[in-house]
């Protein structure tokens, strides 16, 4: 019998391309119920073919999603502190009476800089110093860690309240 709703072992993710380098910050944006991911495990895999639960569960925090106009969408947060790894999914581990409703996965990740802006606590040799970084610095968290921008910033300001 087809069905549309999630059965045991359906999973969804990502393939990053790369090995990551950095812990990465995961968004989904979603029209489930929360029960969802009560019944989800967290993998990762180097190779697409080996997968690894990630052990502790990540803590996924959720807040309404706003820009959804008329829907009622739920935006989900997690953390994966661990790193080389190239793909990552959520598969489910029983059925559920509902489909996937996933409108956005996406992933956002920072690397500490040094005062001259060189990446820091990245293994050259494995992966040519690759990261993927966020295209925005977020208000007050920076602190001139991530980068140029952030340390011209703080300079400005020194010199305005001189």
């Amino acid at each position: 019998m087809l069905t549309s709703y999630i059965q045991a072992g359906d999973y969804f993710g990502l393939d990053l391309l790369l090995p990551i380098p950095v812990p990465v910050v995961y968004r989904l944006i979603v029209d489930q119920p929360r029960e969802y991911f009560a019944n989800t495990v967290i993998q990762t895999s180097i190779n697409g073919k080996t997968w690894t639960n990630l052990n502790p569960k990540p803590r996924i925090t959720f807040e309404p999603f706003t820009d959804a106009k008329d829907q009622l969408l739920t935006q989900c947060k997690f953390h994966v502190p661990s790193t080389k790894y190239r793909f990552i999914r959520l598969q489910t581990q029983t059925d559920l009476d509902f489909p996937y409703a996933v409108i956005d996965f996406s992933f956002s990740a920072r690397a500490r800089r040094d005062a001259n802006g060189q990446l820091l606590g990245l293994d050259n040799e494995d992966d040519g110093g690759t990261a993927f970084l966020e295209d925005y610095f977020e208000t007050n968290d920076n602190n001139g860690r991530y980068g140029h921008e952030a340390k011209e910033k703080s300079e400005a300001e020194d010199r305005q309240n001189r």
